[in-house]
């Protein structure tokens, strides 16, 4: 055998069974994943390009254990690169407190009663302080906070520390411990009218004079609400821009170039289609939009081209007011995400990568205009580094089908559909420029398809669930969240019947004026789920209807 260097060198001819031996070995040693890119060639009968991504050791063995036992290894022939990709990605460990998820679609509303003030969910405890003192300590307090470090709970107000903070502070706080009736610390130079009361984990207000009144009056108050679209800090109406790019493949690496992209304002594009459907009432969805509307539309699409595209798109957005951007592109998992990571000249945040490809990748926008970080930095209610924040996400995990087909479905105006009929992959580093006027209005009506589905499919789950693609990277977290709005449980217990005896289970509670929906989180039906599993690969079906003869039937069932 003669010994084959890995790590993107040009493998001529080498006998594949000689490569997958190299490929063994290496992974005795090397943590990552292994790219191949190349073709494999059988003496006088067959060629066959390989590409395969990403594989670990496990995944390479189950797929050429056998390779030996179906043909012969000694008979096929590797020309190509075998690229090394070492884990760059620290490990994350997440924190198991509150795995359900559930919490992040609550508030709290902010009370303000005669003996207790509870203010809303987040920097709870500035707030307090702003109440009493009447001046806006926010930045001076975010500054001491981050002067903790990492390990020591940073960002988090605790009892230990509010000797520490009297004393940055020149003030008086106390905390009550209705316990012992102690109030901490002790020693303070002057006594307030209001100390600090922690209730779930949530600091609120209550009067020196009147501590039992006041403890009973946040008990009676105290109101956790679900976030909907209409809560400001909940989700955004709908994600600001859909995005799309455009790429050849180098020859030699066949590596993806990005020479184009495109970028359209959801909410400019929405407000255009308002009007087309108030001009002409009559238009049915389907009917193509009017030739002088459709040429504004295909205005409204912003197209950056060169190599640098990427780059000259986020200078765009820098220019764009609005501290936080969403762009959503078709595929963005499997492809574009992907690009934008390996244009990214620092990576600022950490991607969320699963086996579905790059759900979500948030960038810190380096051209972000400077009059506008001033201007951030002078709002209040922002935190952290004044960068324009803009996160990639995918409406593929949300609508699995091609964007044809997702135009067909959403029953697009005929012209606002995908163009089916271009050949993207003759495009190359040669001829892109040249061509620009074909692949130009196809990359155009690309980004406009996307962008009229987005909007379908936000307005429906909003009416549906209240909830929309914005802060759900996938359908079935969207549906999670959905169903936990309009279907949950209180605090109450109640009895019930369960086989020959009774159990206690939470009592069940409906939104008023919606539509009882019979999910995952009702008890019955988590029942009916967890019978169903049991044994080999079963169907589990359940059906519901009405009938206004459940009363014959019932006598019947009794006789």
């Amino acid at each position: 055998m003669n010994k084959i260097e890995l790590d993107e060198t040009l493998i001529v001819n080498a006998l594949f069974s000689d490569v997958i031996k190299a490929i063994s070995d290496k992974f005795k040693t090397f943590k990552g994943q292994i790219k191949i890119d190349g073709e494999i060639v059988e003496e006088g009968n067959h060629r066959q390009y390989m590409s395969l991504l990403g594989f670990n050791a496990k995944t390479f063995h189950n797929i050429f254990s056998n390779m030996d036992k179906k043909s012969d290894a000694s008979d096929w022939y590797f020309t190509g690169k075998i690229i090394l990709m070492k884990d760059n990605f620290q490990e994350i460990k997440r924190s198991r407190v509150g795995r359900g998820g559930t919490d992040l679609l609550k508030k709290i509303n902010e009370y303000e009663g005669e003996n207790c003030y509870i203010p809303t969910d987040g920097h709870c405890f500035i707030k307090c302080v702003i109440r009493v003192l009447n001046k806006d300590l926010t930045c001076k307090f975010q500054e001491y906070i981050n002067g903790f470090s990492k390990a020591n709970r940073k960002g988090v107000m605790t009892c230990a520390r509010m000797n520490e903070f009297n004393k940055k502070f020149n003030t008086s706080f106390q905390i009550y411990n209705p316990k012992n009736r102690h109030f901490h610390p002790r020693d303070v130079h002057d006594e307030l009218d209001w100390v600090l009361y922690l209730h779930n984990s949530h600091f609120c207000l209550i009067r020196r004079s009147q501590e039992s009144l006041g403890i009973q009056e946040i008990e009676d108050n105290y109101e956790q609400v679900w976030k909907t679209c209409r809560d400001d800090n909940a989700v955004t109406q709908v994600s600001p821009f859909a995005w799309d790019c455009e790429t050849y493949s180098e020859k030699d690496t066949r590596r993806a170039i990005p020479y184009a992209c495109t970028l359209i304002n959801l909410e400019k594009l929405r407000k255009m289609l308002n009007r087309i459907n108030n001009l002409f009432p009559d238009l049915k969805p389907s009917d193509p939009i009017p030739e002088e509307f459709y040429d504004k539309l295909m205005n409204v699409v912003e197209i950056f081209v060169g190599t640098d595209c990427i780059d000259q798109m986020l200078k765009y957005l820098g220019q764009y007011d609005r501290k936080r951007l969403i762009l959503i592109s078709h595929n963005g998992s499997g492809f574009d995400n992907g690009i934008v990571l390996k244009n990214a000249k620092k990576l600022t945040h950490c991607p969320l990568k699963t086996p579905r490809g790059i759900l979500s990748f948030p960038l810190s926008n380096p051209y972000t205009d400077e009059d506008l970080q001033k201007k951030w930095k002078r709002q209040k209610e922002i935190t952290g580094n004044y960068l324009q924040h803009i996160n990639f996400t995918c409406s593929y995990q949300h609508e699995s089908s091609s964007l044809a087909a997702w135009g067909n479905s959403s029953n697009l105006p005929a012209n606002l559909r995908k163009i089916a009929d271009v050949d993207i992959a003759k495009y190359t580093r040669d001829n892109w420029e040249e061509l620009r006027h074909e692949w130009e209005p196809y990359a155009k009506r690309d980004t406009l398809c996307l962008g009229a589905c987005l909007i379908k499919y936000n307005q429906v789950t909003k009416e549906v669930v209240n909830q929309n693609m914005s802060n759900n990277l996938t359908a079935p977290s969207l549906s999670l969240k959905g169903w936990y709005y309009l279907y949950h449980y209180d605090k109450e217990m109640v009895e019930e019947e369960w086989y020959e005896t009774t159990r206690m289970v939470a009592k069940h509670t409906e939104k008023e004026n919606i539509e009882k929906v019979y999910s995952h989180t009702n008890p019955f039906i988590r029942n009916f789920i967890r019978r169903s599993i049991k044994g080999g690969s079963v169907s589990a079906n359940r059906k519901s209807f009405e009938t206004n003869k459940m009363d014959e039937i019932c006598n019947v069932l009794k006789e």
